[in-house]
């Protein structure tokens, strides 16, 4: 079982799906949820800390 956290960075979205205003971040405990936010369409990085207050970015949304 792994004790990670990720830091998510995303936008919210409205109810067609469309994402607005600034980014936001929530946290992440469990790797299946992690992956699940690989959403390239409102997620702008992921994060995994690798000591207390150290973050390491583990994915970024490729933005055109």
């Amino acid at each position: 079982m792994s004790n990670s956290i990720w830091r998510i960075t995303k936008y919210r979205c409205d109810e067609t799906g469309i994402p607005y205003g600034d980014p936001i971040q929530s946290l992440c405990y469990t790797q299946e949820l992690m992956e699940s936010y690989k959403n390239p369409k409102f997620v702008v990085k992921i994060e995994e800390e690798v000591s207390p207050n150290e973050w390491v970015v583990v994915w970024t949304a490729e933005r055109g």
